[in-house]
């Protein structure tokens, strides 16, 4: 719809008076501005008149509207626009009027320009403009509407006027000037109107039109629409319709145009009589008035209400008249109203009663595209009528309509296709459509698309219009041809193809049309037709696509001597949907669907396919329609489909799935109809289906009329029913009979024969004198003796005789059904217990009569059958024996091979017939259950032929040969023979077997030949672990059984297991534990026993939560179960991360119980469980409970379980072990106690268990391990009290230290260990030394084993403590070895050889040892040890060695102990303890005695050191109540030195002075320990004998403390130490000497 562009005020501007505008310019370049603008803004309302009044002038020029707006102007104008002069009374109200309308005829010019209107409006201007048009003063009126106006061109201001009701304003304003204009009353009533009113009337005229204009330009705003409707806007637009003002006819009807384009507005317009004014205006010879008019009725015509309307109020001519119109736009819009009016239906009529036909038809030939398109859909609409399609095509519309398919605009191709679609409708146009080249045109377009579909909505209406044309052309035979030659047949190809459901189904159409004509048929094949009209059944969604596609397929399937035509339309997959339309809803779809597979079904090649594709179903279903056509079409194609057997999937064949579908009713109720013709063919297929499913004809009623039918004279028809009852009788076996099963209640088809009267024609027709009737009737006896339950009735009928002698008949048809009936005679005790007698006697008569030479013989003939039938009654009588080994009754089996039996059974293993070959197997096997047959067989090449019939898939062949090896491989010299003929191979295949039968004796047959080790490993090599694994799976228990068995067999080799387990085993064997059946339990448990030997399938093994199952079966009765799952469960514990899971899962109550088993293998597994469980350490539990626990829980958990085994009984089971004749669980037993010993609780129970005395009678035994692990558990045990006095009243030492000579080094290192925990004992002491441990023990310093040296330089440190012990220690050259491990790089030996050495250093002859062999400088090295006990015990030993003597001290000091001392004693490091410190001090003290050394001990900084010493600060953190003592023998070590320091030169008391330690000694004078007191007086003695030291005592206070020593009960050696400095000091204090003198005379010293 269109709408119109926007009007300002833009041919209006007015000054008051005329001015020259050079003038004005020049006045606003003089700056006239800046003083109007303060006049606007004054209070004075003269003032605002003049201003305004010269703005108003100036304002018409162009230049000047700029600056008045910059120079601010607008405000003012505005706010005078409101009146303010008038409210402050300065004023009239005319005066004030006039102010008013200067301003708003200035807003008025200055709003020409786009610019000042945005300022209007941002400066509020748009409120009281609106408010003015309620003025009384029409000029005020006038100029605010046009200010209004201006403004209403910009959409802001359009939203604001609205907002601000000014739609109500101007239109009330506009009604009200109108009626001024109108009326010709004056104020007082006088009907004369004076040249005020005509001022007033012209005044209200432009009012109108400013307020029309304004309407016009807010109609130009589609938000706008719902408040223009609602404001009655429309209806003042619609009244100046009327006016016979041009000017404001024109703008009322571009507002008229402009609200048409919104569908409430044209509701509107119409409701106020809008259409009539318009049409009128049709006739104005102003064009652009004309123009928007059409516009208007465009958009009106679009809404279909008004259409009828729109041609009432008289439309039409007016509308052809401007057809005629010089302007394109004006006839292209008349066009268009035309197009809307010519879908109504009346206006059809109309349009063709006012002669609108020749002038749409020259719109066609003219030059303009929009009128073409327009032209084209007026003629389309009119086009739907019948009675109008011939006057389109009188008045010549057609070949302008032809033309324009040609047009270069899709649209207008569109309609001309549309319009000519419409037009081939009446047959009456078809062929003048030829003529003028239609159908030629058409047949382009389609060609132009070269096979491409248009994308396009409007294109594809193109191509579907013209579809159309041509399928309705297409009916005619010689257009079929036409398009054919026009080369239309791709792009109809191309159309079924298309996403549009309506050109398929018109290309489908014109297909279908086509097809029938010979010539064409040929051409669709070649181009391809088939695969799109298939792909149309399948995927379109029209019930019209799928109707004519498959009635085209059925026209080109129609010939059946065209059958590679046919076979085209298989191949390209047309079966599957056409079947799928079977079930279609629409009849018409069903019987062209139905008739085309009728034709396809003529070739037996189709047959399978159409069943695969789900024909039978709703075919079957048809039978039932009532529609005879479509009944006619599936009783053909069923009979079709019977002929052929084809077999289709799961050994189904196509009769069958017939039957299946639930044919026979319908055909049955069409067999006893009326039609003759359904009758005979549903006959013959009946006679089909019988050949298969011949119960179910049974089922249906059947029997009876086929049996009357057998006693007719009509060999055709005796033919048919003979086949139908032998094919019956065929069927018998489709229902078995169960044991004890009602054999007169069941439904079986043999039984319904019988029942019928069938036996007595059977027996007499197998004396006819026709072959083949004899066949049948021997046949149809053979059925019905199939089932044995009428094989007494058939004997009674006299059947024998005439069997037996048809053995000999010339025909061999005859032969074999002879002998296949006696064959089912000797199998009827097989085959039902009722019948078990007489089966027997028939095989008794059949021995007992010489039988036997003559089957024997009958195995050679070349009739397959007849060999079958001969050895399928061989096999009935052998088997009348067991076919299993066991038993001794196996004479008839022997006297069959001695009668040649072997040989030509042998033979057949060759066979390629599947049932002979079935029986030559299992004749085998029944004679293989005699071991007196074994070596004839083996020599008669009987091995290699089962072997090769394994190969065959059989199922019954693979049962029964592996059934006859399985009785072979028993015998241990056949396995080899048997594995090395090839059977492994084949065996392993028959694994993989459906069937359980199969599975089972094939496993049965591998368990006994994996017996043997090399045939154990050739089974892994050549792939028996994963067909034996899936056997698992089966809930056959023997199955299982047999494949468990396997499995552990196999598993018996350690290089098998893990294929085993990837082969996904260990499920399934966990599975099968829980197994109702103990022999599969043990196989499984057994399997799993092995595998577990494997130490890297234990996780796997647990994984599969073996562990709960096999502690179950601890307990079970079987002893082999409890001993392999004994053993499973050791070796799983071997595995630290299980164990404890092993605990979890409650085993420790069974394997403790399972101690004290009376089997022996039992108990050893136990025994190992139970010792790898008494290993859990907190380190292992923490492992495998890192994710769960925190090494804490992990701990006590440990404790737990270690607890939990010496709490459940085990001790008292474990001790008794250790006197067991096993060695195996003795050892275990050993190191199981050894483990809980680790618990300190459990040691005294086991002590109180009498654990010792075995174990140490363990040490003497003959068994290194044993005496291994017994001493490792002594080693444990011996760390308690208890247990070392245990050991010790056992007199075992001399036993312990004869140990330290066993080769083993574990055995050694326990010895030592024991050894280690005696010496614990000081009482134990002389025991040790006394039996010469000594030496060894100091032989063993010198080992390269750190755990033997660890525990000897432990047991050596022990005993060094002895008073009694060192010099021996000392006298046996320990020393040397124990200076040695001071430098060792292991910890714990470093710090016990720093101990003993510690303990040796005290004695005066240990120094030389440790000087001579280097030990200083590595004592001298651990004092910068990290470990504090090692540095203690060093500085301990430097101590020691410093109070020896001079020359030691020296030593110490010649090899650099000094700096390290100190450094000691500086250290603020938290790491150095106390004792460290404290014993550094004291050996420094000893140095500090050699005044030589002092020098060095300065040097090293030990001033600083003494002063933290004298101040405590020392200690750092460690100072407490608890080390007060030790702080105070450190100061007393302290002033030592300091005492030693101070005796030296001046230079050395100076230092102590300016160290700032004078202060400290003196405070030490008051010491409560008596040796601080005697170095601090000392000291200060020293000290005093500086000049500078001197002075620093007096000043630091000192003489008072030292007097106060002389008058106390202080010790004398204190006293003597104080007089002496107090001399010192009076003696050199000169001017102080008086006063000192009397501090000494007051306490009674001397001077």
């Amino acid at each position: 719809m269109d709408g119109e562009r926007l009007v300002d005020d833009d041919d209006y501007q007015q000054g008051q008076e005329a001015l020259d505008l050079t003038s004005e310019t020049r006045l606003v370049a003089e700056g006239i501005l800046p003083p109007l603008v303060r006049a606007l803004r004054s209070k004075d309302a003269a003032l605002h008149e003049c201003g305004a009044g010269i703005l108003r002038n100036l304002s018409v020029n162009d230049e000047n509207k700029i600056d008045i707006a910059e120079e601010g102007a607008i405000t003012p104008l505005i706010a005078l626009l409101q009146g303010s002069s008038v409210a402050q009374g300065q004023k009239t109200g005319g005066e004030s009027l006039k102010i008013v309308e200067h301003a708003a005829v200035t807003l008025r010019n200055l709003t020409l320009l786009e610019e000042n209107k945005e300022r209007v409006i941002r400066e509020g201007g748009i409120p009281p403009l609106l408010a003015n048009l309620r003025s009384s003063s029409i000029e005020v009126r006038l100029h605010c509407g046009g200010v209004v106006r201006n403004l209403s061109t910009l959409k802001q201001s359009q939203t604001a006027i609205v907002s601000e009701g000014g739609l109500r304003l101007v239109i009330d304003t506009l009604e009200q000037s109108l009626q001024i204009t109108t009326s010709t009353e004056g104020e007082g009533g006088n009907a004369a109107v004076g040249p005020g009113n005509a001022l007033a009337v012209s005044l209200a005229r432009e009012t109108v039109e400013q307020c029309i204009v304004i309407l016009r330009n807010l109609s130009t705003n589609v938000q706008l629409e719902p408040k223009m409707i609602e404001s009655g806007s429309i209806h003042s637009i619609v009244k100046l319709l009327r006016s016979q003002d041009d000017v404001l006819r024109l703008q009322s009807t571009i507002a008229t145009r402009n609200l048409s384009c919104g569908p409430r507005s044209r509701m509107r317009i119409v409701e106020e009589g809008g259409v009539g004014p318009l049409i009128s205006c049709l006739r104005s010879p102003n064009e652009t008035e004309v123009e928007a008019v059409l516009v208007a009725l465009r958009n009106l015509s679009s809404d279909p209400e008004h259409e009828g309307q729109i041609v009432e109020e008289g439309i039409l001519l007016p509308l052809f008249a401007c057809s005629r119109s010089t302007s394109e736009v004006i006839y292209e819009h008349a066009s268009v109203v035309l197009r809307h009016l010519s879908v109504d239906a009346h206006n059809k009529r109309e349009i063709l009663r006012e002669g609108g036909l020749p002038f749409l038809v020259a719109l066609l030939r003219s030059g303009n595209a929009t009128a073409h398109l327009q032209a084209c859909i007026a003629l389309r609409n009119l086009a739907a009528d019948a009675e109008t399609q011939v006057h389109i095509a009188n008045e010549g519309g057609i070949p302008p309509l032809v033309s324009l398919l040609s047009s270069t605009e899709v649209e207008v191709q569109e309609q001309a296709s549309g319009a000519l679609r419409n037009l081939s409708v009446n047959q009456a146009n078809e062929a003048r459509l030829v003529q003028e080249g239609a159908l030629s045109a058409a047949c382009g377009v389609l060609r132009s698309l070269d096979g491409i579909m248009p994308t396009g909505n409007v294109a594809v209406k193109v191509v579907e219009h013209c579809l159309v044309l041509l399928r309705n052309m297409s009916i005619d035979i010689e257009n079929k041809v036409r398009i054919v030659r026009e080369g239309a047949l791709p792009s109809l190809l191309a159309s079924l193809q298309a996403t549009e459901e309506s050109l398929q189904e018109q290309a489908a159409v014109i297909v279908r049309n086509i097809s029938s004509a010979p010539q064409a048929k040929a051409r669709l094949f070649k181009e391809e037709a088939v695969p799109l009209l298939v792909n149309a059944l399948r995927h379109s969604r029209s019930d019209r696509v799928k109707e004519h596609s498959a009635a085209a397929l059925r026209n080109m399937s129609a010939s059946s001597s065209e059958k590679d035509r046919i076979a085209r339309i298989v191949e390209e997959g047309a079966l599957g949907p056409l079947v799928a339309l079977l079930s279609f809803p629409v009849k018409r779809v069903v019987e062209q669907a139905m008739g085309t597979l009728r034709n396809l079904s003529v070739d037996p090649h189709n047959h399978r396919m159409m069943v695969e594709e789900g024909i039978l179903p709703p075919s079957i279903t048809l039978l039932s329609s009532g529609n005879e056509q479509i009944i006619e079409h599936v009783i053909i194609t069923l009979r079709n489909l019977s002929s052929t057997p084809k077999t289709i999937g799961k050994g189904r064949d196509i009769v069958q799935q017939i039957v299946a579908e639930g044919a026979l009713p319908p055909l049955l109720a069409l067999l006893t109809g009326r039609d003759e013709r359904l009758q005979e063919l549903a006959g013959g297929v009946l006679r089909n289906l019988s050949l298969s499913h011949a119960q179910s004809i049974v089922n249906e009623g059947g029997v009876a009329p086929l049996v009357a039918l057998m006693r007719t004279f009509d060999e055709r028809a005796q033919e048919h029913a003979v086949i139908c009852l032998r094919n019956i009788s065929a069927g018998a076996g489709e229902i078995g009979v169960g044991d004890g099963g009602d054999v007169g209640a069941l439904a079986s088809a043999d039984a319904e024969v019988v029942r019928q009267g069938g036996l007595p024609p059977l027996v007499a027709l197998l004396r006819s004198s026709a072959p083949s009737i004899q066949e049948h009737a021997a046949g149809t006896l053979r059925n019905l003796s199939e089932s044995g339950l009428y094989a007494k009735e058939i004997v009674e009928e006299g059947a024998l005789g005439p069997l037996i002698h048809l053995l000999q008949a010339a025909e061999p048809t005859v032969q074999e059904q002879a002998a296949a009936a006696l064959q089912n005679l000797s199998l009827s005790g097989d085959r039902e217990k009722g019948a078990a007698a007489v089966g027997a006697a028939v095989g008794a008569r059949l021995a007992g009569e010489g039988a036997l030479p003559g089957l024997i013989g009958l195995l050679r003939s070349p009739n397959r059958s007849t060999q079958k039938y001969a050895a399928a009654c061989l096999r009935s009588v052998s088997s009348s024996s067991s076919n299993d080994r066991g038993g001794d009754d196996h004479e008839l089996d022997v006297r069959i091979v001695m009668e040649g039996a072997l040989p030509p059974l042998a033979h057949l293993l060759h066979s390629d017939d599947r049932e002979l070959l079935e029986l030559a197997c299992a004749t085998l096997r029944n004679l293989s259950s005699a071991p007196a047959n074994d070596d004839m067989m083996a020599q008669e090449g009987v091995v290699d032929g089962l072997i090769e019939a394994m190969k065959i898939g059989d199922k019954a062949v693979q049962i029964q040969s592996c059934g006859c090896l399985k009785n072979l491989s028993c015998n241990p010299s056949m396995r080899s023979l048997i594995a090395e003929k090839g059977a492994i191979e084949p065996l392993i295949a028959l694994l993989c077997s459906p069937t359980e039968a199969v599975q089972e004796q094939s496993a049965m047959t591998i368990r006994n030949l994996a017996v043997n080790d090399h045939n154990r490993l050739a089974l892994v090599q050549q792939g028996s672990v994963a067909p034996l694994v899936a056997l698992l799976w089966s809930f056959h228990e023997g199955v299982q059984e047999h494949a468990a068995g396997c499995i552990a067999s196999l598993s018996a080799e350690p290089a098998n297991g893990r294929a085993i387990v990837e082969e996904g085993a260990l499920p399934l064997l966990v599975g099968l534990l829980k197994s109702h059946s103990d022999k599969v339990q043990v196989q499984a448990c057994l399997s799993l026993r092995n595998l577990s030997a494997d130490s890297t399938l234990e996780d796997k093994i647990v994984a599969e939560a073996a562990l709960a199952p096999l502690i179950a079966l601890l307990r079970a009765p079987n002893v082999l179960l409890g001993e392999h799952s004994s053993a499973t469960v050791a070796n799983l514990c071997a595995n630290p991360a299980i164990r404890l899971r092993v605990v979890q899962e409650g085993a420790l109550p069974s394997l403790v119980s399972l101690l004290s088993s009376k089997s022996d293998r039992i108990k050893e597994n136990t025994a190992t469980a139970v010792r790898y469980l008494s290993t859990l350490s907190p380190a292992e539990i923490a492992r495998v409970q890192a994710l769960t626990s925190h090494g804490r829980e992990a701990s006590n958990a440990a404790v737990d379980i270690r607890a939990k085994i010496a709490g459940s009984g085990a001790l008292s089971s474990l001790v008794s072990l250790l006197r067991s004749s096993s060695e195996v669980a003795i050892d275990e037993a050993c190191v199981a106690l050894r483990n809980l010993s680790s618990l300190p609780e459990n040691r005294q129970k086991i002590l109180h268990e009498g654990a010792m005395p075995p174990l140490v009678a363990l040490l003497s035994s003959y068994a290194a391990r044993l005496q291994e692990h017994a001493l490792s558990a002594i080693r444990v045990l011996t760390a308690d009290p208890e247990g070392r006095r245990a050991f010790v009243e056992q007199g075992a030492v001399s036993v312990l230290l004869s140990l330290l000579r066993a080769n083993s080094q574990k055995t050694v290192e326990h010895a030592v260990a024991a050894l280690a925990n005696l010496s614990m004992d000081p009482a134990n002491d002389a025991i040790i030394v006394a039996e010469g441990a000594l030496v060894p023990l100091i032989d063993v310093l010198r080992s390269s084993n750190a755990a033997l040296v660890r525990h000897a330089v432990t047991c050596l440190r022990n005993l060094s403590s002895s008073p009694v012990n060192k010099p021996k220690l000392i006298q046996k050259r320990a020393l040397p070895s124990l200076v040695n491990l001071l430098r060792s790089p292991d910890a714990k030996i470093r710090q016990n050889a720093t101990v003993a050495v510690r303990n040796l250093s005290a004695s005066t002859d240990a120094a030389p040892s440790i000087i001579d062999e280097a030990g200083l400088p590595s004592l001298i090295d651990l004092l910068s040890s990290s470990e504090g006990i090692t540095q203690t015990q060093a500085a301990v030993t430097l101590r020691n060695l410093s109070a020896l003597g001079a020359s030691t001290c020296q030593r110490v000091v010649e090899e650099g102990a000094i700096p390290p001392l100190v450094t000691v004693l500086n250290s603020t490091d938290a790491e150095v303890s106390v004792d460290a410190k404290v014993h550094c001090l004291g050996t420094l003290r000893n140095l500090s005695t050699s005044e030589s050394n002092c020098l060095r001990l300065k040097e090293a900084g030990i001033l600083v050191a003494l002063s933290a010493v004298l101040s405590g600060a020392f200690l750092g953190s460690n100072l407490s109540e608890e080390t007060s003592g030790v702080v105070e023998q450190a100061q007393a070590n302290a002033l030592a030195i300091l005492r030693n320091i101070g005796a030296g030169e001046s230079t050395m008391k100076d230092s102590i002075v300016k160290e700032g330690l004078v202060p400290r000694i003196i405070t030490l004078l008051k010491s409560s320990v008596g040796n601080a007191r005697v170095q601090a007086a000392a000291a200060l003695r020293n000290l005093s004998m500086g000049t500078k030291s001197r002075a620093a005592i007096v000043e630091s206070g000192g003489v008072q403390p030292l007097v106060n020593l002389l008058g106390s009960s202080a010790d004398p050696e204190v006293q003597e130490h104080a007089a002496a400095a107090l001399r010192n000091c009076l003696n050199a204090a000169g001017a102080n000497a008086e006063a000192l003198a009397d501090a000494a005379q007051a306490v009674g010293g001397q001077n």
